[in-house]
């Protein structure tokens, strides 16, 4: 026996087996080593793992059960933000929707407190727009039962604050003040107008300011009065302008500081007027008077329908106007000179004759501008006399005649007070036509002398006849005047029956 044979037989180690048998040798040979007793255990918890989550997903999708009840989601609030947070919340910033109220009557201001002010005179066009607008607002606000805004109520203090600062304006405060006592004194006599209920209305005058204008316009149901004031004005600013042209280098005209305001009342109806006339100037022959100015109170009262009165053939805008244009003059000469009527003391015929002179007007349809000192409607009377010398009457008597003669002859019965109401109305008729012979007699040959009689009359006070002899000098130079100032009379009469008088203007 060889050496060889002695020694023990060499096990196959394990590698060479894997080497040899790759399937069932090598997962016995993993299985079966000492070095990796742990393994084991590490697959079968992998195994029961994997089987877990398995049957898991299989009970959270439902595979083993029927059909589960709904549930109810669970409100819960959300999570308080901290101080920090706030700053960035983007939702901060959105506007919060407002909620209609229930149960209660909606939050709202009384508007009461600015609208009540609309009426009077120190409201502009824009401000009273804007108390409009809000009080709209605030309406639709409540009607839709919504609380006032922050927004609205904001604008609510500032249009207050905006009347309370128009308020202390001292031109519209003292007009407003004299608005309020105008109309207590015609809401107590019932002047002014019904409404629809056959209720007096809250205001029987609406105030217009147009300074140094103030405008009292009766009210109305329909409204409408600052659209009279603001047609009215126009005319009245260009007969100031006037005045002031013509008279400058003659009158010093110097408002007073006091007496600041050219205050207008607008009456709708002519009854209306009259009544009034009875109430305030009981004296007054309110058959003679269609419209006059209060000296002492500076208020000029006239009818808007006077130019309705005047007959087929006549404008009622163009008469309106007139008397507008004739009482106005009376206004502003006392607003510039602070006299009143110059007949208050004499000389009826220059003072309703310059008044007459300025009420003859034309106005140009396009543009609107009025050219003043044109032929009045006046002329109508001088023809009436036919070129009769009786029925007109004479130089002495236009010159000398006032307004005490007149009051003297009325208590003296009824003839002479026929003959002295005959004298006033040519007062008026040959006042005029003695005013514009002067200014167009040879182009305005006396023109100057008469505006030297005026500056006498209003700074001097000279009246009547003497200051006609102390101006022409000479009893010839009055003689001459005369009989070319009728002569004057004659040629009108002639231009208005020949119907040469266009527009109010003499057609050569």
């Amino acid at each position: 026996m060889s050496e060889e044979n002695d020694k023990p037989a060499r096990k196959v180690p394990v590698r060479s087996q894997v080497k040899s048998s790759r399937g069932s040798a090598k997962s016995r040979s993993r299985g079966a080593r000492p070095t990796q007793g742990g393994g084991q255990s590490k697959v079968i918890l992998a195994v029961v793992l994997t089987v877990v989550v398995i049957v898991g997903a299989a009970f959270g999708l439902g595979v083993f059960d029927g059909e589960k009840p709904k549930k109810t989601p669970e409100v819960t609030a959300p999570p308080k933000k901290s101080v920090s947070d706030s700053a960035f919340d983007a939702s901060k910033n959105k506007k919060k929707k407002r909620q209609r109220v229930t149960g209660r009557e909606p939050k709202s201001k009384d508007m009461k407190k600015i609208t009540k002010h609309l009426g009077h005179l120190y409201i502009d066009d824009v401000l009273a727009k804007d108390i409009k607008d809000l009080d709209a607002e605030v309406k639709r606000f409540r009607r839709e039962r919504w609380d006032i805004s922050k927004e609205l109520l904001a604008k609510y203090r500032s249009v207050l604050a905006r009347v309370d600062v128009a308020k202390g304006h001292p031109f519209l405060s003292g007009a407003d003040d004299e608005l309020k006592l105008f109309n207590d004194f015609t809401r107590r006599r019932e002047v002014h107008l019904k409404g629809a209920d056959n209720n007096l209305l809250p205001e029987p005058f609406i105030g217009v300011a147009h300074e140094p204008f103030v405008f009292m316009v009766q009210a109305h149901k329909d409204g409408g009065e600052k659209k009279i004031a603001d047609e009215v004005y126009d005319w009245m600013v260009q007969l100031k302008a006037e005045f002031v042209r013509y008279f400058t280098g003659t009158l010093k005209l110097e408002p007073s500081a006091r007496h600041n305001r050219i205050t207008i009342v607008l009456f709708r109806k002519y009854k209306d007027y009259a009544n009034y006339n009875r109430i305030k100037n009981p004296e007054r022959d309110v058959t003679f008077n269609l419209a006059h100015y209060e000296p002492d109170n500076r208020r000029l009262c006239v009818p808007i329908d006077f130019g309705a009165m005047g007959g087929v053939g006549r404008d009622p805008k163009h008469a309106f106007r007139e008397v507008m244009f004739h009482e106005g003059t009376h206004q502003v000469m006392h607003y510039f000179t602070n006299k009143s009527h110059l007949s208050a003391y004499g000389a009826m015929w220059s003072d309703e004759g310059v008044a007459e002179y300025f009420a003859g007007h034309s106005i140009d349809p396009d543009t609107g501008k009025i050219h003043f000192g044109k032929i009045n409607t006046r002329i109508s009377a001088v023809a009436r006399d036919h070129k009769d010398p009786k029925a007109r009457i004479t130089m002495v008597e236009l010159l000398t005649w006032t307004r005490f003669k007149m009051e003297d002859a009325r208590k003296d019965g009824p003839e002479k007070k026929a003959i002295a109401e005959r004298i006033h109305s040519h007062i008026y008729s040959q006042g005029w036509a003695l005013v514009y012979f002067f200014n167009n007699f040879k182009n305005g040959k006396y023109k100057p002398k008469f505006l030297e009689i005026m500056r006498r009359q209003v700074e001097d006070g000279d009246t009547g006849l003497p200051i006609w002899r102390r101006v022409f000098n000479s009893e010839a130079a009055y003689d001459k005047i005369e009989v070319e100032y009728f002569d004057y009379l004659d040629k009108l009469t002639d231009a208005y029956n020949d119907k040469k008088i266009k527009n109010h203007i003499l057609v050569q």
